[in-house]
């Protein structure tokens, strides 16, 4: 006994650690059983009187039992008793005794005690002899006991099992206790697996600060761990006070025993830890060695010489490299940075191992086969890094230009969906055009973007009018109805089809020009000169027959145009379709000599009477039409006022659609003009839209005409509004005028119908104001239809021989205008001489200009013409960052990844760039303003810390004020707490907007930079936050198994 009690006194040296000052205590498993049954109890107090009795019950059977026993042989239950259920009464808290705090203490360091001996031999005497006897007596009992024991423990989890070992035998007991101590032993690895990476609880180690169990390294220290944890477990378990000769048997010792798990566990873990020290030293030289590269110092030595002290773990053993594993790790290193675009070019790398000096062959190694082809290893990874960064660029172009799209797209959906709730706002041409150039620039592409193009046409007003109006001018070109003329006057020239359509115009003008198709008029007046009873070569003719004859023409060159299109020869086309016709035309309708039946007979009087009649009939049954609704209108008006809420009046639903409205033009019928001139605040297409709208019939777009004009001056809704009733109410010229002139809209190049850009241009060359070309342009042909290379050319000729005349200024336009516009005028000294006839075309250029608005003329203060709203073009393309790995050790996944999207954001710099993209010798802050563009800064480091930012952040978190790496890491950290995030917890866009004011890179709120820069985009952000997530957790992961 004696021995025993000194060997508990045995405290080896690496036990050495904090247990805290106040007492251990284990969890009070009886308070738990107690509760249960107070629930039971408060459920059925019936059934729980039950319990107690028959528990009484077996009680008093179990005393009986035990004196029987200690009849039959007092000596050896006394034993039993005396040493197993000391242990029992501790572990289930039963019994009478309860072990005290101080007791506690001193068992479970006992238990350490017993853990930290290397030979367990070491039990000795008496009381050993004793707990073998014991024990080999009670597995001798029944195998029966230990099955049940293992399947009570099993099946209870220790919760119910109290009752079971009270009432069990002594060798119940015993096995039941066993069971529970192999059962904790095999579940230990997980135990310990799951405490060394915690964070929140603390290792304390003699003479220095507390230590978090997942920062503890070193052999001494992880030793000491390792015993922190088995004694916490211990405690909570309750196994302070079980025999420790038992707890040698069935928890510390053997194979699988703890001290066993955690001399493994130690081994690996210390082999991690100093290969986990050795790299980040590694990491911290080649940072160096890589810096040395950039600035073209250094050499491949630099790499390899580190590498010496590389280690790793082969058969849980450390080992150090060999030279050849040196030369392959240096190797696979610069492969990396070159991979990465570490290195600046193939010339970059030929000239660094060109000052690289073998030291085994003292010679450079630029040679293509020094150490087996490494120069040309470095070389190809740089060339897999061009590949990856184009194929990268595509991708995120096309990403980039999809979002592009999208953002176009849903601008446009909304404006219309406001449209719909009553809002003015329309998606401009202008706009439409940033839409397509922010897609081409951000997919790096000079093709437009077809989403947008059928998104435009689909979605705004402008591009819904540009559909109807191409529908309805394709159909006359493809039946020959039409030409390059009328062509020009439907404004379609931005619709997405214009190419064809100008093709089937020219088309139609070649093959039914008037020299083309002069042969169908000539013929069809001489055939209907014929019908009438006048010879075909009289020179005379009557209105009746020219319109008569008009008809049969008309008729004529459509059908020609279809056998002409279907591969037949012109000539052999219009004879043919001209017969047709005529025949037709007889047998039908009457179109022979001295007929009087049929719409084109000639009658009696060969005047064509029923062509007239018919035709006249028609204008009366129109005129009839129209003096009847105005009469409606006139007495609704006196009824009603401008009230027009009431359906069926003013209009009614069939005059409405008997009227087609011009999609271009906007004609819109005269009843609903006059409500609008008769509302003092609705203009002519507010009142054509709600009458449509009141009968049930769907509103109308704007016509392009008017879109056009809203986009040309984007003046504010109020005012477009007051213009347009201004322009309703315009009977002259001077009225339209006056018009643009109050509502200061600027000069109107928007109705040149697509000349714009020409007319500009000819400006520009000339030199000449843009109103007086636009106002020349109109006068000398009101569809703008002209050849403008030829203009400019004829206008610097003008100006050529006006300026050799000495003409300057205003001088010079008249005399280049006036001779444009007829014949030249004289220059006599220098001077200038108009003739009346002169004069009188310049004043009515100048009244043109006028009807175009332009303020030269019209004494405008000033051209209020603001500048259009643009669509964002911010460049989002950046390399994916896989590469912006950090220093600081010990930090979490979470923390790692908003380092890295950081760095990202503020352009992916190295630890030791400036703004601008200088670098800084040093690990002091170069506290330099740089000058980069428009922008000036003094930021620096991987997370461009100001001066002063650096400062206060340094001090605040008592981080060194040396610009490492680590520190850097650290003190951005730092700044993302301060702003009130926490980087541990994750992703979250909350979180990324609380950033906007720290880093200029990090989008606010409403999308846009905190210091109007260039702004990420938040879920372009979010997305590579996930991505870095990922890849921290996986490293994470396989350090844990390498663990």
């Amino acid at each position: 006994m004696k021995r025993f009690e000194e060997q508990r006194q045995y405290k080896p040296s690496s036990t050495d650690y904090d247990l805290g000052n106040g007492p251990l205590t284990a969890p009070d498993i009886g308070s738990l059983i107690r509760q249960e049954f107070q629930r039971t109890r408060a459920q059925d107090q019936y059934a729980e009187t039950v319990r107690e009795q028959n528990q009484s019950v077996a009680d008093a059977n179990a005393k009986i039992k035990a004196e029987k026993s200690l009849q039959g042989d007092k000596s050896q239950t006394e034993y039993i008793y005396k040493s197993l259920i000391p242990f029992s009464n501790k572990l289930f808290d039963l019994a009478v005794g309860e072990l005290k705090g101080a007791q506690k203490r001193e068992a479970l360091k006992g238990q350490m005690d017993v853990l930290s001996l290397e030979d367990p031999s070491k039990f000795e005497g008496e009381r050993l002899e004793r707990y073998i006897q014991a024990r080999d007596n009670a597995l001798a009992q029944n195998v029966s006991q230990q099955e049940a024991a293992a399947a009570a423990l099993k099946a209870t989890q220790r919760l119910e099992i109290a009752d079971m070992f009270r009432k069990g035998s002594p060798e119940y007991q015993f096995q039941l206790v066993a069971s529970m101590l192999q059962l904790e032993r095999d579940k230990f690895q997980n135990v310990l697996t799951t405490e060394v990476a915690r964070g929140d609880k603390f290792l304390s180690l003699p003479g220095q600060e507390p230590i978090p169990y997942n920062q503890v390294t070193g052999e001494a220290a992880t030793g000491a761990l390792g015993h922190k944890i088995v004694a916490d477990q211990l405690s909570s378990l309750g196994f302070e006070g079980i025999n420790p000769m038992m707890m040698e048997d069935y928890f510390y010792g053997g194979k699988n025993g703890i001290r066993t798990q955690l001399a493994k566990w130690k081994r690996a873990k210390v082999n991690v830890d100093s290969v986990a020290s050795a790299n980040n030293t590694l990491a911290q030289q080649d940072y160096v060695a890589y810096q040395r590269m950039r600035d073209d110092k250094g050499s491949v030595l630099d790499f390899y010489h580190p590498r010496g002290t590389e280690l790793k773990i082969v058969n849980n053993q450390l080992v150090t490299p060999s030279t050849a594993d040196q030369w392959k790790s240096t190797t696979e290193k610069l492969v990396s940075i070159a991979k990465s675009g570490g290195f600046k070019s193939p010339a970059h790398i030929k000239a660094y191992f060109a000052r690289s000096i073998d030291p085994v062959t003292n010679k450079p190694m630029d040679n293509p086969n020094a150490r087996n082809g490494m120069m040309q290893k470095v070389i190809n990874g740089y060339n897999d890094y061009i590949k990856e960064k184009v194929s990268l660029r595509n991708s995120n172009h096309n990403i980039d230009g999809m979002e592009a799209e999208d953002r176009g797209i849903e601008y446009m959906q909304k404006v219309e969906a406001e449209r719909r709730e009553g809002s003015d706002n329309e998606t401009t041409w202008e706009e439409y055009q940033q839409m397509q150039q922010a897609y081409m620039t951000a997919k790096n592409t000079d093709r437009p973007s077809l989403r947008l193009q059928r998104a435009y046409f689909l979605h705004t007003n402008g591009g819904k009018n540009m559909e109807i109006a191409g529908q309805k001018i394709l159909e006359r070109l493809e039946t020959g109805q039409a030409g390059m003329e009328e062509l020009n006057q439907m404004n379609v020239e931005r619709h997405y089809r214009y190419v064809e359509f100008k093709e089937l115009a020219e088309r139609n003008d070649r093959l039914l020009g008037p020299e083309k198709m002069k042969f169908i008029d000539d013929q069809a007046l001489k055939i209907t000169k014929g019908v009438a009873g006048i010879g075909p070569d009289a020179p005379e003719t009557t209105a009746s027959v020219d319109r008569v004859a008009a008809i049969i023409a008309r008729r004529a060159k459509k059908r020609a145009l279809k056998y002409i299109l279907e591969g037949m020869e012109t000539d052999v086309a219009m004879e043919r379709a001209l017969d047709e016709i005529v025949a037709h035309a007889e047998t039908n309708q009457g179109f022979s000599p001295t007929e009087t039946k049929g719409f084109l007979a000639p009658g009696q009087g060969n005047n064509f009477p029923n062509w007239k009649k018919d035709t006249l009939e028609g204008y009366k049954t129109g005129d009839a039409m129209l003096a009847a609704a105005d009469v409606k209108f006139d007495d609704d008006l006196a009824q009603y006022g401008t009230d027009y809420s009431r359906p069926g009046t003013f209009v009614t639903k069939e005059y409405l659609e008997a009227h087609i409205v011009d999609p271009i033009k906007g004609n819109f019928p005269k009843s609903t003009n006059r409500m609008g001139d008769a509302h003092p605040t609705m203009t002519r297409f507010e009142a054509y839209n709600y009458a449509r709208k009141r009968e049930g019939m769907p509103e109308i777009p704007e016509p392009i005409s008017m879109i056009r004009f809203r986009q040309s001056t984007q003046m504010p809704d109020e005012d477009f509004k007051r213009f347009l009733k201004d322009i309703d109410k315009a009977k002259t010229s001077y009225d339209i005028t006056k018009a643009g002139y109050n509502a200061n809209t600027g000069l109107q190049l928007w109705r040149a119908g697509g000349a714009e850009e020409s007319i500009v241009k000819v400006a520009q060359e000339s030199g000449l104001p843009e109103g007086a070309v636009l106002a020349y342009a109109h006068m000398s042909n009101p569809n703008f239809s002209h050849d403008y290379a030829k203009l400019s050319a004829n206008i610097q000729q003008l100006s050529a021989t006006a300026e050799q005349g000495g003409l300057t200024g205003e001088a010079r336009e008249d005399y280049i205008f006036a001779s444009l516009l007829g014949d030249p005028p004289q220059i006599v000294d220098g001077q200038l001489k108009l003739t009346d006839s002169q004069q009188v075309k310049l004043d009515n250029l100048t009244k043109n200009r006028a009807s175009f608005a332009d303020p030269a003329v019209m004494h405008s203060g000033s051209n209020l013409n603001p500048t259009y709203r643009k669509v964002s073009q911010v460049n989002t393309d950046a390399p994916t960052p896989t590469d912006y790995q950090t220093a600081a050790p010990g930090l979490s996944a979470e923390e790692r990844a908003w380092l890295r999207l950081t760095r990202w954001a503020e352009g992916g710099v190295g630890y030791n760039t400036m703004f601008g993209g200088g670098t800084f010798e040093g690990l002091e802050h170069p506290d330099r303003v740089v000058n980069s563009g428009k922008y000036n800064s003094a930021a620096a480091g991987a997370y461009q810390f100001m001066p002063a930012t650096w400062r206060m952040i340094t001090k605040k978190y008592n981080i060194p004020s040396q610009m490492t790496p680590e520190n850097q890491d650290r003190a951005a950290l730092g700044l993302m707490l301060d702003r009130g995030m926490n980087p541990k917890q994750g992703w979250s866009k909350e979180a990324a907007f609380k950033l906007a004011p720290e880093w200029a890179s990090f989008p606010t709120r409403a999308g846009r930079s905190y210091y109007d820069q260039p702004v990420k985009k938040i879920d372009r952000m979010e997305q590579l936050y996930e991505v870095l997530l990922q890849q921290e957790r996986q490293r994470d992961q396989q350090k844990n198994t390498m663990i």
